[in-house]
């Protein structure tokens, strides 16, 4: 009797596979559901969403490494279930970042999210969904530290990396204008100077009502002096980044009157804006534009290993590679 030969590559082909649906509801309810019970009832562990995130971050990996050794892509029961613990965890670290935001969960979570990209990049392709941009928004402004703020603009950056592509891949339109809106509201906060700005295309202005918005915006310019509000979380004024954002441009000014003495007749006293850079220029300081700065501070950050930021700026606005070559003239005093 001749026998049906097994393909080598997958050797369980011919056995029938379980709806997906099935498998993954199977899965939830034999073990995830019961697993998530145990933890919160625990009377010994006082805060255990921590230590869910950090089972399912564990969970993920150790499912990804098959994936990425197999020759075969994954099944529909895979994807399914990859697709369930995405949108399960999703809502898991905003839990999170609204009840305990401190910097070990925080780092829990860009841990997590940062694992998900390589799913969804080729080879493996799946669609999983993106950071919803109420997380980013939570993160960015909860961030402790100018570590996390930089490990998320890591983790924007891989998945806009791995969307990218698979460009040809289609897509739900809906994970699309997600993550379109997380990097287009991180954008304007970090490089534009357009904070809560919802007109702009994908924007959602960080989800801030409009007259929470005004209200903010007319406290800042009654301060003395008067701040605008759109510019207070870039990269001159945001906390965790403003300190080396003028040290950065001390840098150039130092430079420049090293190999000019008395080139720099004045020095800027930040933090540094458009017009303060203008102003400085006609007054016989060193003479920037605004995109120069920008570069400037970007490229100074990645030098001293703070790269996730300068990586999404390189990522996010290409615009802003012009601006080397007025970076080095200003070093060397030169207008």
């Amino acid at each position: 009797m001749a026998t049906t030969a097994t393909p080598r590559n997958n050797p369980r082909s011919l056995i029938p596979h379980p709806a997906p649906n099935i498998l993954r509801q199977a899965l939830q309810t034999t073990l995830l559901n019961p697993l998530e019970t145990a933890l919160l009832s625990a009377p010994t562990i006082t805060n255990p969403l921590p230590t869910l995130l950090t089972f399912y971050t564990a969970l993920l990996t150790k499912w990804t490494a098959p994936l990425l050794s197999s020759p075969s892509a994954p099944t529909p029961s895979q994807v399914a279930i990859l697709l369930g613990l995405a949108k399960h965890t999703n809502l898991l670290t905003q839990t999170l970042l609204t009840t305990s935001p401190t910097a070990s969960t925080i780092s829990l979570i860009l841990t997590h999210l940062s694992s998900l990209p390589l799913l969804v990049a080729p080879p493996l392709s799946i669609p999983l969904p993106p950071p919803p941009p109420l997380t980013t928004y939570l993160i960015i402004f909860t961030a402790p530290s100018l570590s996390t703020l930089s490990r998320l603009c890591s983790l924007l950056t891989s998945w806009k990396v791995a969307f990218e592509s698979n460009a040809s891949t289609a897509r739900d339109q809906g994970q699309i204008e997600s993550l379109n809106a997380a990097l287009m509201d991180t954008c304007n906060l970090l490089f534009r100077s357009r904070a809560f700005n919802a007109a702009d295309g994908h924007a959602l202005g960080c989800l801030i009502p409009p007259p929470v918005v005004t209200s903010l915006s007319t406290y800042t310019s009654g301060l003395d002096p008067p701040q605008p509000l759109t510019s207070l979380f870039s990269l001159s004024h945001n906390p965790n980044v403003s300190a080396l954002s003028i040290t950065a441009f001390r840098e150039v000014e130092d430079s420049a009157e090293d190999k000019q003495p008395g080139s720099v007749a004045v020095r800027h006293a930040g933090p540094i804006t458009t017009k303060s850079l203008a102003q400085l220029g006609r007054e016989g300081g060193v003479k920037m534009g605004w995109k120069e700065y920008r570069v400037l501070v970007l490229r100074w950050l990645e030098d001293v290993g703070v790269s996730g930021i300068a990586d999404f700026g390189a990522a996010t606005m290409p615009g802003m590679k012009g601006g080397q070559d007025a970076v080095a003239r200003a070093k060397a005093g030169v207008a």
